[in-house]
């Protein structure tokens, strides 16, 4: 249609000047049929575009986390949350621009320079050549800027994630900064973490700049010598008065068009290092046998377990047994690896040494999601999520109603669900705001125990709870059938008198 309207505006030209009126009437009805067919196309290409870039954002999101959800939880730590944040928005946002938005002006440049083509060679041949030089002038032009494009694309979206980063942890201290009157230092690091961040937009804008102006001074002067040339041939008689507008026009779409495809197909190719950054997300393959449900114990033989900063381990040569149904106490002051104990258990901590047996089964021979199937883990404060509170016990996961009612009722929550208007549809804040330290601690039991685990690692998870609540949730765990291991730098001697086994750190 562009195009389009330009041939019919030279043709209109021509007939006003040597005075044909019914022919210029013929071609101001043609440009208005052009008009209309254009304001069309613009409005299914806007609604299209949108489409197809939402499902590439979809695809895209879910390619990520799902390579993310097979990380080992040791490679999961290797980045921070604010980094994983920043792939599934900044990156996905620099993509649709310099991608996908590039890619769509690549297309729409292609066919204009081919369709302009096309309508020029009408005038005469000779603009053929002269064009086909100087469109290899203008391709290469932004060649000389690759490189250097590339690597301020690499700093820039490296920046975007480190931005990510560096306010998600002043942003989760706030608590801390908030009880010592020193707010003021989150717009401090704002500010820096932003000047940072400037640096890296404003170096890629320098280059871009240069490229742009490179380029678009090519263009330009293309278009100068195509008009000159137009002018010789019409002054020869060799083309219409109509021409000079025309292959002003089409010469304008051309050398603008390719201008815009070589720099744009450098632009596109600096998306690339994002891609490859994906790409080298390693997917932990679970291809090892599934480990049975727990029949007799799970065993650590001279388990050493030591921190990379660390000198010493802060397990070393330890042996210990859980049997199924009992209730293991293991206490220790704080720094002892109590809590290190429990991650060696649920798998997170992989380069130990020594030996875990999941009865007679080595943890290292074994799928360990298959182990986690079979442990509740509770914390000092589980995470809720923003979803219902029905939701945040099944997590997505299909489980009948009666089972989700039954883990309610042996968790301790159903007089509390019953308080809440909502009920099981109550939304839940983020992270939890709206319940209290005791209901985090039932809700997260509810999971374990809706999905059918039947091991619960407790790590010091009722210390800052109040002394009913605690009592509450330890005597339903000392009282059930499930195997129990608790972890603690302190317990009361009526719970201590308990426990099947007690080891000491």
């Amino acid at each position: 249609m562009t195009v389009g309207w330009g041939w019919v505006s030279a043709n209109a030209l021509t007939a006003l000047v040597e005075l044909d009126f019914q022919s210029f009437i013929q071609w101001m009805l043609i440009m208005l049929g052009v008009f209309l067919v254009w304001c069309l196309q613009i409005y299914m290409q806007t609604v299209s575009y949108s489409k197809a870039l939402e499902a590439m954002n979809i695809s895209m999101r879910e390619d990520i986390t799902n390579r993310i959800a097979h990380y080992t939880y040791s490679d999961y730590e290797k980045h921070s949350e604010g980094t994983y944040v920043s792939w599934l928005t900044n990156d996905i946002t620099t993509i649709n621009y310099y991608g996908f938005g590039t890619l769509s002006m690549i297309v729409t440049q292609l066919f204009t320079v081919l369709f302009s083509i096309v309508a020029i060679i009408n005038f005469h041949y000779s603009l053929l050549i002269t064009i086909s030089i100087l469109a290899l002038i203008v391709l290469n032009t932004p060649k000389l800027f690759s490189k250097r494009m590339n690597e301020r694309m690499t700093e820039m979206t490296q920046g975007d994630e480190q931005m990510t980063t560096k306010m998600g942890d002043v942003m989760n201290g706030y608590s801390s900064l908030f009880m010592m009157n020193l707010r003021q230092f989150i717009v401090s690091k704002a500010r820096g973490a932003s000047e940072e961040l400037a640096s890296k937009k404003i170096a890629y804008a320098k280059v871009s700049g240069l490229m742009s102006a490179s380029t678009n001074g090519a263009s330009l002067f293309s278009q100068i010598i195509v008009i000159a040339q137009t002018g010789f041939l019409y002054i020869q008689g060799l083309v219409p008065v109509g021409a000079m507008n025309g292959t002003q026009y089409f010469a304008a779409n051309i050398f603008a068009s390719l201008t815009g495809l070589s720099a744009n197909l450098i632009e596109l190719k600096t998306v690339q290092p994002i891609f490859d950054k994906f790409e080298k997300i390693d997917i932990y393959e679970k291809d090892k046998p599934n480990a049975e449900s727990l029949s007799r114990e799970i065993r650590m033989e001279d388990v050493s377990y030591r921190y990379t900063k660390m000198k010493e381990p802060v397990i070393q040569s330890k042996t210990f047994s859980f049997k199924k149904g009992e209730k293991i106490g293991v206490f220790g002051a704080s720094g002892t690896g109590k809590s290190t104990l429990l991650n060696l258990l649920t798998g997170k901590l992989e380069d130990y040494s020594g030996t875990i047996f999941i009865d007679d089964l080595n943890y290292r021979d074994l799928n360990m999601d298959s182990i986690r199937d079979q442990i509740i883990y509770l914390e000092q404060s589980p995470h809720l999520f923003n979803i219902s509170l029905k939701e945040n016990i099944t997590l997505s996961q299909s489980i009948a109603p009666e089972i989700i009612q039954n883990a309610i009722d042996k968790a301790g929550l159903t007089p509390f669900v019953h308080t809440l208007t909502e009920g099981l549809e109550t939304l839940v804040e983020t992270n939890g705001k709206n319940f209290s330290g005791g209901q985090k601690q039932r809700i997260a039991l509810a999971r374990g125990l809706a999905s059918g685990k039947e091991v619960v690692l407790f790590d010091e998870a009722t210390a800052s709870l109040d002394e009913q609540s605690a009592k509450e949730i330890e005597d339903y765990l000392m009282e059930s059938n499930l195997t129990v291991i608790i972890v603690s730098h302190h317990v009361s001697e009526e719970l201590r008198g308990k426990f099947d086994t007690i080891y000491q750190l």
